[in-house]
């Protein structure tokens, strides 16, 4: 979905934070990636990436989750799906 609306950039679902590992990102750990956790998760996903990087040499980033979920967002749980529509 991402892709429609930023075709310049590569994108990968994980399916969920319970999918997000090193053997699936060893084949891009060497470009710079920048993930968008669903609402409330950053925390999360941040304990995990800091794993990646310190042992992995990973280049992995978080970006402010704050501003990308609008504070009137209604939807638990709202992903990058839901930010685009």
């Amino acid at each position: 979905m991402a892709s429609a609306y930023f075709p310049e950039l590569s994108w990968m679902a994980t399916g969920g934070i319970q999918n997000l590992s090193y053997e699936k990102l060893q084949p891009i750990i060497e470009r710079e990636i920048i993930l968008i956790p669903d609402q409330g998760c950053a925390d999360l996903w941040r304990t995990k990436i800091d794993s990646f990087n310190s042992s992995h040499r990973a280049k992995i980033k978080i970006p402010d989750i704050t501003r990308l979920y609008p504070e009137n967002c209604k939807i638990q749980g709202a992903d990058l799906g839901d930010l685009l529509i």
